[in-house]
């Protein structure tokens, strides 16, 4: 038994209408370029977070201005030079801390570490000695990814110590050698405390100028 056109269309018209049947047109088109728009990729970072194309750029940024002028401080003081190594790690703490107000996200000090730690190993082979702890420190790091000053405390002076450390194994048939290594990394960590100082008016006035968020 076959349905007349009437009745299909009586049929058609009492049955309930969805949303999309009530709007018009030009908003279904919007509905169906929507589809088809790519979404704004993202990477997934360590911790949960999320870090987009801008944050990658400014951690790259960061940690290339970190490096090069470590370098050329380093260059600057010849050798092992005290004040060189206090300036060095200072700016270097400085930095850290301005690029985790910046970049409030977790995994920020992790990939800033893989950069650094791959930046420094292309430039020095001795790097590579230094890596080991500069991961273990970022990890640790992490933890306090929220409170920017005590998470680049902890990540530097564990990165510090873990070298310390790892210098003994290498070198604890040479002592003498151990106490040229401990001063440095004695002058390192005072530079680190010294940038956390100094990272405080620096924050403060980068706030001002209005490249960081006042309620960063």
């Amino acid at each position: 038994m076959t349905t007349t056109l009437p009745a299909a269309a009586d049929a058609a018209e009492s049955a309930p209408r969805t949303d999309a049947d009530l709007r018009p047109d030009a908003s279904r088109a919007g509905d169906a370029a929507d589809a088809f728009t790519p979404k704004r990729r993202r990477v997934p970072a360590l911790f949960g977070g999320e870090l987009n194309a801008r944050d990658l750029v400014l951690i790259g940024v960061f940690a290339a201005a970190a490096k090069l002028s470590a370098i050329v401080i380093a260059l600057a003081g010849g050798g092992l030079n005290p004040l060189a190594l206090i300036l060095k790690n200072t700016v270097v703490a400085t930095l850290l801390v301005v690029l985790l107000v910046k970049v409030a996200k977790p995994g920020t000090i992790m990939i800033y570490t893989a950069v650094t730690v791959m930046v420094g190993s292309l430039l020095s082979g001795s790097a590579m000695m230094l890596a080991p702890g500069a991961v273990i420190g970022a990890f640790f790091g992490e933890m306090f990814w929220r409170r920017p000053w005590l998470a680049v405390g902890v990540s530097e002076l564990i990165a510090k110590f873990v070298a310390l450390a790892v210098g003994w194994v290498f070198l604890r048939e040479s002592p003498q050698l151990m106490k040229v290594v401990v001063p440095v990394v004695l002058l390192g960590a005072t530079g680190t405390l010294f940038g956390l100082w100094l990272a405080r008016s620096t924050v403060k006035e980068l706030r001002h100028a209005g490249f960081l968020k006042r309620f960063a």
